[in-house]
């Protein structure tokens, strides 16, 4: 018996056949690409809503199969009409089908913490960012950082705060051209792979040909405006 992996799972939740350069394209697989990148840049990414509402799709694409197919070996009259081969073939499809699924899930909600993650540890930061450049978090998001930070200060003031001069109670001054929120390290180091032929990238006063197929290992900042034609690794 000759099962592919790839073909079982590509044909539940979509019609037809996909080749292997398509299946890597596919909206779980590109979604890990985005949680990888999202856990090595030092800041939020542009939020993959579109994306990840296609994985949800097909995760319930996913889930009605393995019910229909739960119910179906519930059956008696239809397991015996299947035969042992083709039944043997049904349930090893079933199991690989309820891992795909599994899997997509626990992408989906990796990429989500990880967001979350960073928007615990700057939060003022990017609710500055969202109001100058809307699209960094999704409307979720956005609402739990800004009743974040409004607990935040609400409890700093009760707790300490309150015993300072007014003019001491802010958390985000930026009096003296200092500004008292926190930002991301965009100098971080970041390993990359580069999709397409980029050419000469100055970076201070060094070059680096950027190839296609090349790993670098580089400043995020250097890289940061060519996120489209790289792989954060």
């Amino acid at each position: 018996m000759n099962l592919d992996l790839e073909s079982i799972i590509n044909s539940v939740g979509r019609r037809g056949t996909r080749t292997r350069a398509e299946y890597t394209t596919a909206p779980a697989q590109r979604l890990k690409q985005w949680w990888v990148a999202e856990r090595m840049a030092p800041h939020l990414l542009e939020y993959q809503l579109d994306l990840l509402n296609e994985v949800i799709t097909n995760c319930r694409s996913l889930r009605d199969y393995i019910e229909e197919t739960s119910l179906t070996l519930l059956d008696e009259a239809a397991v015996e009409s299947l035969g042992e081969e083709t039944l043997r073939d049904v349930k090893i499809k079933l199991l690989l089908v309820e891992t795909e699924l599994e899997r997509a899930k626990f992408v989906a909600r990796a990429y989500k913490r990880t967001r979350m993650a960073k928007i615990d540890l700057l939060p003022y930061y990017y609710l500055q960012q969202q109001e100058s450049q809307s699209g960094i978090m999704s409307k979720d998001e956005w609402v739990y950082c800004h009743h974040r930070t409004e607990l935040e200060a609400s409890s700093y003031y009760k707790g300490f705060l309150n015993a300072f001069p007014t003019e001491l109670q802010g958390l985000t001054d930026e009096d003296g051209h200092i500004s008292m929120i926190e930002t991301p390290d965009m100098d971080k180091p970041v390993v990359v792979r580069v999709n397409t032929d980029i050419g000469t990238l100055k970076i201070g006063s060094e070059e680096v040909e950027l190839v296609k197929n090349g790993v670098y290992l580089l400043r995020f900042s250097a890289v940061s405006d060519y996120l489209e034609f790289v792989d954060i690794l």
